[in-house]
């Protein structure tokens, strides 16, 4: 059997020092004070790549 691949690229939050930073595809895209901010931020992405299609 073949491996399936995740379609959509993975978000994930990761906290250092204080600072929650918003991973995309292992690659850091932004970085927010509060774990609130990040989840707002990635609500807003997965609206506009929604509109985008």
């Amino acid at each position: 059997m073949r491996e399936r691949k995740p379609s959509k690229p993975a978000l994930e939050l990761k906290h250092k020092n204080g600072k929650v930073f918003v991973y995309e595809n292992e690659q850091c895209i932004k970085s927010f004070n509060n774990e609130l901010m990040a989840l707002g931020f990635i609500n807003r992405l997965k609206f506009e790549k929604m509109a985008l299609k």
